[in-house]
């Protein structure tokens, strides 16, 4: 779905990621996990077109991304950043949002996009809340809501930049069920995660990051093998099982 050809990026003079090569498809959760600075939220802003390579080229969909309109690569991808602004809007208008690119110019809402949003709300958990305007939300009830305009928008790739940010931990463990659930309807999803045992945990792929390049991208439990997070983090992660369930520690 998702094709990195030899991609590069620098700002200022600096370089912050270095001639990276991978290829995502649907049906899969990927976890991006490395150190602060190492060029986590430079890739995702890469993969939804909000920065531009300045070598190399993404392709999605067997189509250069930067052919597609704003409008097409709406209904392709969708993106969660780290910062966002905060709209005066309730809950339900913001879901709504996520539905401008499948709306005509008169930007009237269907029956459809009502079912959509209605379904949003509910799975993202947000259903009580759609009423309520952002500014009077927790950070957390917050970040459920972008959740929700997500899922509103209905794209076979989803793209998070630390989604869990705000959540408690049971919210935590819900959102990683969900991003799991949804790849395994058939999307491709793409997060960068702190939680190294919730990544191991819930992840189909992880992509381990150190200054600017991919030093490793497989499945966790060839991660874990490999020793890579004692070069990378400076910890050892064990798997172990309680009550029958696989965990990961730090130890």
């Amino acid at each position: 779905m998702i094709k990195l050809n030899n991609l590069e990026y620098s700002h200022q003079g600096k370089s912050i990621i270095k001639n990276v090569s991978l290829e995502f498809e649907g049906g899969k959760l990927y976890c991006i996990l490395g150190p602060n600075g190492c060029g986590k939220t430079t890739l995702i802003n890469l993969m939804s077109r909000a920065l531009s390579p300045k070598k190399g080229s993404i392709i999605l969909d067997g189509k250069e991304i930067k052919s597609y309109s704003q409008k097409e690569l709406a209904k392709k991808i969708s993106l969660l950043p780290q910062g966002r602004n905060m709209p005066e809007t309730t809950v339900e208008q913001l879901v709504f949002f996520g539905r401008y690119p499948y709306m005509g110019i008169m930007k009237k809402p269907t029956q459809k996009d009502a079912e959509i949003i209605s379904y949003a709300l509910e799975r993202a958990g947000v259903s009580h809340l759609k009423d309520r305007t952002l500014d009077s939300l927790s950070g957390g009830e917050r970040q459920s809501a972008y959740i929700a305009m997500l899922l509103a928008q209905d794209t076979p790739c989803i793209l998070l930049d630390e989604p869990t940010t705000y959540l408690d931990i049971s919210n935590e463990i819900a959102l990683i069920s969900l991003l799991k659930d949804l790849a395994n309807e058939g999307k491709c999803v793409i997060t960068v995660l702190h939680n190294l045992p919730s990544a191991l945990k819930a992840a189909d792929r992880v992509l381990v990051m150190k200054s600017g390049e991919n030093v490793f991208f497989g499945e966790p439990e060839n991660a874990l093998k490999s020793g890579i997070f004692k070069d990378v983090f400076k910890v050892d992660i064990a798997k172990t099982e309680i009550d029958g369930n696989v965990q990961y520690v730090v130890i």
